[in-house]
C-alpha cells in the first residue's frame, strides 16, 4: 500500500457583477414564541418548527424532560396537540393531555390515525395555527410499510406545515434511516454505551474518545433523580448539557495525528 502524500491546494477567487437576490420569508422561518428568544438552548432547539427525538433507558427521565418543556417554555405555544402512544404511560405524572379532545389522542400510530393527523395539520396550517405531534414508544409499529410512509410524510413536511414533533423512544435505531435523517435535534438521556456511541457516530463529528469524555461529564457522576440530558442540534452541530451549559468544540493545532479528519478537541465551557 502506497504512502499517503498531502498535496497543498491554492485557491483564487474572482469577483463578478451579480444581481441582489432577496431572501423571501416563509412561515417556517417564524419563531414559535418571542419570549423564548432570551434562552439560547430553547431558541436553538425548540423555537422554530422542530423534529426532536428524546432517547434513553426506561426511567432515565424522557417523559419528565418532555413534560418540563410542555409545561414550561412551550406552554400555550401550540394551538393543537396530537398525542400518539400509550396514554397510560403518563399515569404516574400530572398529565397535561388529559383534557385533549378524543380526536387528538391515538393509542397507536396506525395508517388511519396518521392520515387523520396529516389532514388536521394541513387544515391547521391554512388556519395559521401551530401543531405539535407527540409520539411515545411507537417504534415497533414502523414494521408496517403504510405506517412508515405516513410518518415519513409528517417528518418531511413538518416545517412547511407549522408542525413540531417530539418522539420519545428507548432506541433511535428502531427507526428507518430515512426518518433519522429528517430529525432536527435529539435529546439523549442516560442510555446504553452501545446506543450512545452509535448515536454520536451517526449524528455528530465527535471521535469515540470525545464521545466518552462528554458522556462521562454529563452522565458519569449524576444521581438517578437528576435526569441529566444532552441536547444536540443536527443542523448546526451545537450541543448543550441540559438547558444552560453549552459544550464547545475548539480546534487546536493541525487536527491531530490523523490529520484533517480528526475531530477537534472538546472543552466544556461554564458561563
Amino acid at each position: 500500500m502506497g504512502k499517503k502524500v498531502r498535496v497543498p491546494v491554492k485557491l483564487a477567487f474572482k469577483s463578478h457583477a451579480a444581481p441582489k437576490l432577496p431572501i423571501p420569508k416563509t412561515s417556517c422561518d417564524a419563531v414559535l414564541c418571542e419570549k423564548n428568544r432570551a434562552f439560547p438552548a430553547v431558541q436553538l432547539f425548540f423555537n422554530y418548527s422542530f423534529c426532536t427525538h428524546i432517547l434513553g433507558n426506561p426511567g432515565s427521565g424522557k417523559t419528565t424532560f418532555f413534560l418540563s418543556l410542555i409545561t414550561g417554555p412551550l406552554r400555550k405555544v401550540f394551538h393543537k396537540i396530537y398525542l400518539v402512544g400509550p396514554i397510560s404511560s403518563m399515569r404516574d405524572t400530572k398529565n397535561p393531555f388529559e383534557d385533549l379532545p378524543a380526536d387528538q389522542k391515538f393509542e397507536e400510530p396506525s395508517v388511519e390515525a396518521l392520515n387523520k393527523i396529516i389532514d388536521a395539520v394541513d387544515k391547521n396550517k391554512k388556519d395559521k395555527k401551530l401543531s405539535l405531534l407527540v409520539l411515545d414508544d411507537c417504534a415497533s409499529y414502523l414494521k408496517d410499510p403504510g405506517t412508515a410512509r405516513a410518518l415519513t410524510k409528517l417528518y418531511q413536511n413538518h416545517r412547511h406545515n407549522n408542525l413540531s414533533i417530539f418522539n420519545l423512544s428507548q432506541n433511535d435505531f428502531c427507526y428507518p434511516p430515512r426518518l433519522r435523517e429528517l430529525i432536527s435535534s435529539f435529546v439523549m438521556m442516560k442510555c446504553t454505551p452501545k446506543v450512545r456511541d452509535q448515536l454520536f457516530k451517526d449524528s455528530t463529528n465527535y471521535s469515540t474518545s470525545e464521545t466518552r469524555k462528554i458522556a462521562h461529564y454529563i452522565f458519569g457522576g449524576a444521581e438517578k433523580e437528576d435526569h441529566p440530558a444532552m441536547l444536540f442540534c443536527c443542523e448546526t452541530g451545537r450541543a448543550f448539557n441540559g438547558m444552560s451549559e453549552e459544550i464547545i468544540i475548539a480546534s487546536r493545532g493541525d487536527g491531530g495525528e490523523d490529520g484533517e479528519n480528526t475531530p477537534p478537541k472538546t472543552e466544556v465551557i461554564h458561563n
